[in-house]
């Protein structure tokens, strides 16, 4: 029998977040970013889960993962961190798993997608490949002023367009 999920729009044929498939993410509703993950039509917000208490059992360094901002965090505490959590968030969000009062305080942390804006998941740090030839810009091809979504996604009201050459 397949694994049924008690959040309804998760068991729609049609949905792209069914329990089976739980990517997670970042996310910001209002003045802060969050890590989420995908189930049917709703964001589950771990930060929340984490400062209710409904992440009991794993470690500190995990529960506070979840109240991070980016990724990375959670990404650097390796798989077994992973697998522990994904188990918990998941019998979380099982049909038949989860008891009344339990459910109560998960829906209390799932944040309807529509209402929330997608972020960048992780910070990326430096990087540097030595097999990479530097392409430098020769003009400003073009400048324009920013869309209000990229504003939102880059922080900038201005972007250039550069044209460039290929030195290689």
């Amino acid at each position: 029998m397949a694994l049924k999920s008690w959040l309804e729009s998760a068991n729609d044929p049609d949905c792209g977040f069914p329990i089976q498939n739980l990517p997670y993410g970042v996310f910001r509703t209002t003045d802060r970013d969050h890590i989420g993950v995908a189930i049917g039509d709703r964001i589950l917000d771990l930060h929340s889960c984490a400062a209710q208490g409904l992440f009991r059992g794993l470690s500190e360094a995990v529960v506070s993962a979840c109240s991070a901002d980016v990724l990375n965090p959670l990404m650097a505490l390796g798989k077994t961190a992973w697998v522990e959590l994904r188990s918990v968030f998941t019998a979380l969000l099982s049909a038949g798993v989860a008891d009344g009062q339990t459910k109560e305080r998960v829906e209390r942390s799932l944040i309807p997608m529509g209402g929330a804006v997608m972020r960048l998941p992780a910070a990326i740090g430096d990087c540097w490949n030595p097999t990479w030839k530097p392409r430098r810009p020769t003009a400003v091809h073009e400048c324009y002023t920013a869309s209000a979504q990229q504003k939102e996604a880059f922080g900038v009201g201005v972007v250039f367009q550069f044209l460039l050459e290929d030195n290689r």
